[in-house]
Parts: C-alpha cells; sequence; structure tokens
C-alpha cells in the first residue's frame, strides 16, 4: 500500500466501519494492560535525540503496530521533518487530541512508529503515558459516531445564483443565519440554485459521497471535502436522502433512476457507501417528478419521522396506504404535520412547492420553517407541532417554493 499526504484522505475516506474496528478493538486490552514493555528510563541526550536500551513490547504495542501498517494509516511522508508532530509530541500533556484532523492523527501514528525504529523505546513510552490510546479515542471520535445528522451540521453553502434570482429572500434568509453565527458560503459558477442535489452527502466527518447527477457539479466541490469523497455511479440527487442516527430514507425513485441494478444489489451497494443497513424505501407521491424524500418526511429522530399528514388531499387512497405500510415495515413512528396540497405548475412546467413545510433547514441550534403567504392558517398551524420539538424559526418562501423547492433544496450542509 503506497498512500502519500496526498493520497491519504481519499484512503481514509474508503476505509469502512469493520476496518476502523480493527483499530478500536484493541482499546478494551490497551485499558487494562498496566506494562507495555520491560525498559529502562529513557535518556534524552539532546530534545531530539534518545537513548534507550533494548525493549521487550507487550503484545498490544505489537498487534497495534500491525494493524496501523495493515489500514494504511502508517504512510510515507516526512516525519522527520514535521515541526507540528514534534512539537504535538513534546507538549502532548496538554493538548486536546479530539481537535485534531484525521490526517494529522495518521501523521502522529506515523512518527511515533518510524521514530521508534530509531530511538526504541518511543513507543512503549507513549503507550505508558497515555498517548497512543488517546489518538485511537480521538480517531474513534472521528469515525464510529453513525450518521452524521441535519442537528450536528454546522456549515453551510448556498449557490451563488440564489442572490441574483432572488435577491429579496436572500436579504432575509441570510438575516436568519447571520443573527445565529451560522457559518456559509456560496458555490460560485452554480448554474441553478438546487445544490443539495448536486453536491456530496457526508457520512461522517472524513467520508462524503457523491451520487451521479445529471449534470457534473464536481468542480464546485472545495477541494478539501473533495479529497473526502467518494464517488458513485449510482444516480441519486441529495434531496432523495433523508439521513440520521438510524439510517437512511430514500423515496423507490432511485430504483427507477438505476435500471441497471436490481433492487438487492442497489440497496447493498446503499448499505456499503453509507454504512448502514438500515435503508428504507418509501413510495414516491404519485405527481411529484423529482421524487424526493425531504418533501415526505424529515427529522429522523431514533424511529421518530415527521412526516405530511396526506388524510386532507387527494391523494389516492391506494398511496396513502402503501405509505403507512412502508412506515410500519420499518418500524418509523410517523409524527404529521398538518399538509395543505397546492397543485399548480410554475413558468418552467414545474410543480410548485408551496405548502412543502417538511423541506426545513436544520442545522445545530437552528430550525427554519418554510412558510407560504397564501397559507396563513396552516403556517400558523405548522409552527404550533414543531414548537413541540424546536424554536422553530418562521420565513416565507413563496419566492423560491414558487421555482419547485424550499429551504433543504437550497442548502447544502454538513459538520466541519
Amino acid at each position: 500500500m503506497n498512500l502519500t499526504l496526498a493520497t491519504l484522505p481519499q484512503h481514509l475516506a474508503s476505509l469502512t466501519s469493520s476496518d476502523w474496528n480493527k483499530l478500536f478493538s484493541l482499546l478494551p486490552e490497551i485499558e487494562q494492560t498496566t506494562n507495555f514493555g520491560e525498559m529502562e528510563d529513557i535518556q534524552y541526550l539532546t530534545p531530539d535525540v534518545v537513548f534507550a536500551p533494548d525493549i521487550d513490547s507487550a503484545e498490544i504495542v505489537l498487534q497495534f503496530i500491525d494493524v496501523a501498517y495493515d489500514l494504511g494509516l502508517c504512510f510515507s511522508f516526512d516525519w522527520g521533518e514535521w515541526e507540528e508532530g514534534m512539537e504535538i509530541l513534546n507538549n502532548r500533556a496538554k493538548v486536546n487530541f479530539n481537535k485534531l484532523d484525521a490526517v494529522t492523527l495518521c501523521k502522529l501514528i506515523t512518527t511515533i512508529i518510524r521514530k521508534d525504529k530509531y530511538s526504541e523505546g518511543t513507543l512503549v513510552n507513549l503507550f505508558n503515558d497515555g498517548t497512543v490510546h488517546r489518538i485511537i479515542i480521538a480517531l474513534k471520535n472521528h469515525y464510529s459516531k453513525g450518521l452524521i445528522t441535519d442537528k450536528e451540521n454546522n456549515k453551510l453553502y448556498l449557490a451563488d445564483q440564489l442572490h441574483i434570482d432572488h435577491p429579496e429572500f436572500f436579504q432575509r434568509f441570510i438575516a436568519i443565519l447571520n443573527a445565529a453565527n451560522i457559518n456559509y458560503e456560496l458555490l460560485v459558477g452554480a448554474k441553478d440554485i438546487w445544490c443539495r442535489d448536486y453536491m456530496p452527502i457526508q457520512v461522517r466527518y472524513n467520508k462524503f459521497v457523491k451520487f451521479t447527477y445529471h449534470e457534473d457539479y464536481s468542480h464546485l466541490i472545495p477541494e478539501d471535502i473533495k479529497a473526502r469523497t467518494i464517488f458513485s455511479t449510482i444516480v441519486l440527487d441529495g434531496g432523495n436522502v433523508i439521513k440520521g442516527g438510524q439510517g437512511i430514507i430514500i423515496t423507490d425513485k432511485v430504483l427507477k433512476d438505476n435500471p441497471n441494478l436490481s433492487k438487492e444489489e442497489l440497496i447493498a451497494e446503499l448499505q456499503t457507501l453509507f454504512e448502514t443497513q438500515n435503508i428504507y424505501i418509501i413510495p414516491r407521491m404519485p405527481y411529484d417528478e423529482f421524487g424526493h424524500a425531504d418533501g415526505m418526511v424529515r427529522g429522523l429522530m431514533k424511529r421518530a419521522v415527521f412526516v405530511n399528514d396526506y388524510s386532507d388531499t387527494k391523494h389516492s387512497p391506494s398511496f396513502i396506504n402503501s405509505f403507512a405500510k412502508a412506515m410500519e415495515k420499518h418500524s418509523l413512528v410517523p409524527i404529521k404535520i398538518p399538509y395543505k396540497e397546492v397543485i399548480r405548475k410554475n413558468y418552467e412546467n414545474v410543480d410548485v412547492a408551496i405548502g412543502c413545510y417538511l423541506n426545513f433547514l436544520q442545522m445545530e441550534n437552528l430550525f427554519i420553517v418554510p412558510t407560504f403567504s397564501e397559507l396563513g392558517e396552516t403556517n400558523e398551524e405548522v409552527l404550533k407541532v414543531f414548537e413541540q420539538y424546536f424554536q422553530p424559526t418562521p420565513l416565507d418562501c413563496t419566492a423560491i417554493a414558487n421555482e419547485g423547492g424550499v429551504l433543504n433544496c437550497i442548502s447544502w450542509t454538513f459538520k466541519e
């Protein structure tokens, strides 16, 4: 495995939960071990030169070295000239390793293992004082928390076309973001405002997945994100992915868009990419040409989900029944949100999104609920339901809803 600093981020993103567990499964024995090797006191001849006698390392130390090489956590870079790493190790008692990114943590592992070859005893010493344990724990915090949910996101991108097409809405939206201290940037050069659909989906801190879209917007992906992104041939819009700690909800539109794969093959590939066995397929709304889940269901909180209340709509009983059965099949508990169906086309013959309250934006302590000028009474009913769970901030989204989408559609969010 010939890994370099340039190829490491992509390699780390490709490691599965099973791969990482090879490292994390060492933690119990590390925590129970009191002596990691027989050695005399290390003598520092100079700050950079260590003298130590032969070391009889504990078996867990040797296992750690094997796993580090096996997973590619020990890679090729000029560790001897890495001044930041030397400073971290020299001041390790004061360092919060959880604040270091995964690449830096792997550079530390490489430095420790390589240095031990020239200064035997370095590795055992860093096991004895808990440094190696803290590095592994920090990596575990990066890679074993499960799917990152909307409420964990702290970074937002918007297409720069949004302030060109809808300047008045943009200013009201940005005022809310600024008041909540939300970190946002613009995607310069995006052709449309629906960036949720064509940008990568974050699985965990160091892994994003870019699915195939009808236009290639890969050039808009920031380089640091692109280095952590896996590119998939599966056709899937971001608006059709509802993710949370328990799994992924997707409408059956994904089956139609990928006729080259059987349902079983498609689900198996999605399970691998999202690192979860829980891929929940639900029927799409019959008249929705885009077939996105984010207009039907949101807020995967354990097993509870917000869903449209279709009881007072013109949807067929067969659709309403199949939707309810899908919820029951996947053991999802629906929380019904008032839904006022507005069926009409805009100037581009696209269905408007008036009444699509579930297309809200949730980030950290911010919960923005779309409202619509023609649905005053329903707006109030919806806000009262959401107030039982969050502190919603209403935002009139009539202008963009007439284009065919709402807040989730225009937002690309992830956790930094």
